[in-house]
């Protein structure tokens, strides 16, 4: 509480979601740390009813709503996907799901690293 008023701050690694309902609590707070943090480099900061933070569309420009989307997160995701990832599927989960192919091929580095971050990039839509 500041002022009495409810104060909102998120914080994910060096992300910060800050509001207030007094816009000179947010200038004071965003002045502070950016005496903190903003040595080396400016805060980013970004102000208004619409704005992106961490892959989600933030909307409050209708009255007592917020609306969270991560379209243009998934669009991106899917732009990455390699073209022969084209075919559909029935189920999420064949047959198949918990075999093991013994003769299967290790991945190598990249494509390792590509299917982890698009996992994850899975994961983080699913939220």
């Amino acid at each position: 509480m500041i002022d009495g008023k409810m104060c909102t701050l998120l914080w994910h690694i060096d992300d910060i979601k800050f509001s207030h309902c007094n816009a000179q609590v947010v200038n004071g707070v965003v002045n502070d740390l950016g005496k903190e943090y903003g040595k080396e480099s400016r805060l980013t900061v970004s102000r208004g009813r619409q704005y992106d933070y961490l892959g989600m569309v933030i909307n409050y420009s209708r009255h007592l709503t917020v609306i969270v989307t991560k379209f243009n997160f998934i669009s991106n995701m899917l732009t990455e996907l390699p073209l022969d990832m084209d075919s559909l599927s029935t189920t999420p989960a064949p047959l198949h799901l918990f075999g093991v192919n013994e003769n299967a091929k290790v991945l190598d580095e990249p494509t390792a690293r590509f299917l982890h971050h698009t996992l994850h990039s899975c994961f983080f839509v699913q939220t």
